[in-house]
């Protein structure tokens, strides 16, 4: 009987758990070789042709089994789920079978009513499952099938530590029972107690070495773990046993795309991605999903990686073009691709056949507001939020790039939407191990959207000893952390990281970085140019200098990006070689883009290998601004007032009304200062306000002014105490700390 062969029920449970049918349908079938004419394989072997959607053939073999009483509850439960399935229902087949279940179901034993609970367990009814799982131990507690499936049927209830009892008591009855082992492993992993999980795996494998279940469960766990080495070791593993094991190759292909970064060698592995999938489960649309899920929001919106995903996707819609989940992941790709009439068509599909899909209406407002229908945007945003409760990351989100196209809020509030999006994005992930969800639930996509938002409000100068650290840089650097732990391999993740650690002064850790991106990606512009910041912030011209003709010779156009003029005019000011640094901020001044807006700032667009290059990379206006002060500062240190003030009057103007703009004041207080108008630098640092971005940088400018030129301690101190009363976080109270001690060794200076 089947039922003796633990190890190949187990496999078919194992399958149908995790969605691969047509595995589950070869499986049983192997399995009626040996055990010719086995009701419970043959079972089992219909129930995976009827989740593969193969419905006719399926109900043909379901009708042969209704006489058999261990399976008669069972087989009627398929029997009407698979009438539910097809296009017009028979209602009238669907109220018999009903019927005919309510009859059987008080006369049955412990066995059927385990078949009974498997098969709604199956078709993802767990609740009713419990029902029938709960008559079956009280009718047999030794009956290791329903204990090991009322463990499982309480994890997916989202009752896992009740789940262990149950797991437990079927082990010592039965210690070679691969499925409890799984259970339990599976109960520990839940805890995060990995290594015991993995003990227990092991232990199947150590009965059976190429029993591929376990061996892909081993594989999950070494990610768990966060080893994404000993994770592609064990795929590799997976592979020797079946070369076209489906989620040995989605490990191969997200290690090489997380981990290693390596997009060239991942296009093989999506060859071999799809074929698998294409031979081991060709009905399978959510195994295509699924993973195109993942590698679309890992990528970087890599234009090669988008494609491939965008492929997988189009997969699953050719079996399944309905299902709403497909047709709103359709949507957001194609807004990854910036394709928006796609996009938009993807939603209103989605919406159309599932009005109550709030994917697909998040998804239809992301669109009006990247469309400029504000007003409409703004009106299903204050609908939703009404009538949800509490406020949804997804809410959040779009409340938030709401407020930034419509230019309505300071940048602080729209920070603060922000960060709402990201407090909530975040909570999602807690109690999740690394793996396929975790990173489909991280959405670096979405992450570094944020983290840029953030930079985008952040001073671009690097703080000096002793000085308060942003609180953008604070959130950015934590947001980083995580993300840079869970995807190694993305590259931009990494930049932004020694991007902040640069700003944070931490030029060890930034150049740490830096070389690892290199390391990874020897044609990484950017890194060369943020490397040369890096040395020239530590004073090492010839370094940086050096680090700049090495991003220049893996892209000569670096040459017409004004970054490259403004990191050598730094150089040459560093090395007090004012004029030059004048001559190149003034090509710099004239490129396209630069003086006047260029080009609009969309949606970051997906970027191949090529466009990855600086050439490509957007002058934003932070980089413009900071060509426009530079000069104005060199102009200042060569005495050039009325030039300096001519162009600082040129950038006050081009960026009225912007984040940027409290950081022009900031140099016009400089200038002021080198005439030595004082109380005009006084005038124009108290203009800037708390909610702008310079604020804090402005305050500390204002109390060294009535320390240093007005010898006035008391409005130094209290300037600093009104710091602290409007944004009292714990940096702005170590800068009140830090001015009581500047005052106090003036003092003790001074006797």
């Amino acid at each position: 009987m089947a039922e003796k062969d633990l190890y190949n029920l187990s496999k078919i449970f194992y399958y149908f758990r995790e969605r691969y049918y047509n595995q589950a349908y070869t499986t049983a079938n192997e399995g009626l070789k040996r055990f010719v004419n086995d009701g419970i394989l043959q079972f089992y072997s219909a129930l995976a042709l009827l989740m593969d959607v193969r419905l006719h053939e399926a109900m043909r073999e379901l009708e042969q089994l209704r006489n058999k009483p261990e399976l008669a509850v069972a087989t009627l439960l398929a029997l009407a789920y698979g009438h539910k399935q097809h296009k017009i229902p028979d209602r009238e087949a669907i109220a018999e079978l009903e019927v005919k279940i309510k009859e059987l179901r008080k006369q049955v034993d412990d066995t059927a009513l385990f078949y009974a609970a498997h098969t709604l367990y199956i078709i993802g009814k767990a609740d009713k499952a419990m029902e029938y799982i709960e008559r079956a131990t009280k009718q047999n507690p030794t009956n290791i099938f329903a204990l090991t499936l009322k463990g499982w049927i309480l994890i997916s209830n989202d009752i896992a530590k009740e789940s262990k009892q149950y797991f437990d008591a079927a082990l010592k009855l039965e210690s070679n029972f691969p499925d409890a082992a799984f259970g339990y492993a599976k109960y520990r992993e839940i805890r995060s107690n990995f290594s015991q999980a993995l003990e227990y795996v092991n232990r199947v494998l150590a009965t059976k070495s190429d029993y591929l279940p376990a061996v892909l469960e081993n594989m999950k766990l070494q990610l768990c773990m966060q080893d994404w080495e000993q994770c592609e070791d064990v795929a590799q593993r997976a592979f020797r046993i079946d070369s076209n094991c489906v989620e040995a190759h989605k490990y191969h292909y997200l290690y090489l795309l997380c981990k290693e970064g390596n997009y060239t060698d991942a296009q093989q592995a999506f060859n071999r991605l799809l074929q698998s999938i294409d031979i081991s489960e060709p009905k399978g649309a959510w195994q295509y999903f699924e993973i195109s899920q993942v590698v679309a929001r890992v990528c970087g919106r890599n234009s090669q990686i988008l494609h491939q995903s965008d492929i997988l996707l189009q997969r699953a819609l050719e079996l399944d073009s309905a299902n709403a989940d497909y047709l709103i992941e359709g949507g957001y790709q194609a807004l990854m691709a910036t394709k928006m009439n796609e996009a938009i068509k993807f939603y209103k599909s989605a919406a159309r056949t599932h009005a109550d899909n709030m994917g697909a209406v998040y998804g239809i407002i992301h669109c009006q507001i990247l469309e400029g229908k504000f007003a409409e945007a703004k009106q299903q945003i204050e609908f939703q939020h009404e009538v949800q409760s509490g406020n949804s990351a997804e809410i959040a989100h779009l409340r938030a790039i709401l407020a930034k196209h419509e230019n309505t809020m300071v940048p602080d509030q729209i920070v603060q939407l922000f960060d709402s999006a990201a407090e909530q994005h975040f909570k999602n992930l807690r109690g999740l191990p690394l793996g396929k969800k975790y990173l489909l639930c991280l959405n670096p996509d979405f992450i570094l959207e944020i983290v840029r938002e953030y930079m985008n409000n952040t001073s671009l100068k690097p703080v000096e000893s002793g000085q308060a650290l942003d609180p953008s840089l604070r959130k950015s650097a934590g947001i980083l952390e995580q993300l840079t732990k869970a995807v190694p391999g993305l590259l931009e993740g990494l930049f932004l990281l020694a991007k902040v650690k640069y700003l944070s002064g931490d030029t060890a850790e930034a150049k740490s970085v830096l070389r690892r991106i290199i390391d990874q990606e020897a044609t990484y512009s950017e890194a060369y140019i943020l490397l040369a910041q890096v040395y020239t912030r530590e004073g090492n011209t010839h370094l940086a200098y050096e680090s700049l003709e090495n991003g220049l010779s893996y892209n000569f156009d670096l040459k017409t990006h004004p970054i490259y003029h403004l990191i050598r005019a730094r150089i040459f000011k560093k090395e007090q070689k004012y004029e030059e640094a004048c001559k190149l901020l003034q090509s710099a001044l004239n490129l396209p883009g630069v003086k006047k807006r260029h080009q609009p700032e969309t949606l970051k667009t997906p970027r191949s290998k090529s466009e990855q290059m600086i050439s490509s990379v957007p002058i934003t206006m932070q980089d413009r601004v900071s060509v426009f002060l530079e000069l104005a500062e060199i102009q200042i240190l060569l005495n050039r007032i009325h030039e300096a003030s001519i162009l600082l009057q040129e950038a006050s103007t081009e960026f009225q009304g912007t984040s940027e703009e409290s950081r022009i004041l900031l140099t016009n207080v400089d200038l002021a200062l080198k005439r030595g108008d004082i109380n005009q630098a006084i005038e124009i640092l108290i203009q800037i306000k708390p909610d702008q971005t310079y604020y804090l940088q402005s305050r500390e400018k204002l109390a060294e002014i009535y320390l240093k030129h007005r010898r006035d301690k008391k409005l130094f101190i209290k300037t600093y105490k009104e710091l602290v009363d409007r944004n009292p976080t714990p940096e702005a109270l170590v800068i009140l700390g830090d001015a009581y001690m500047s005052i106090m060794e003036v003092c003790i200076t001074n006797k």
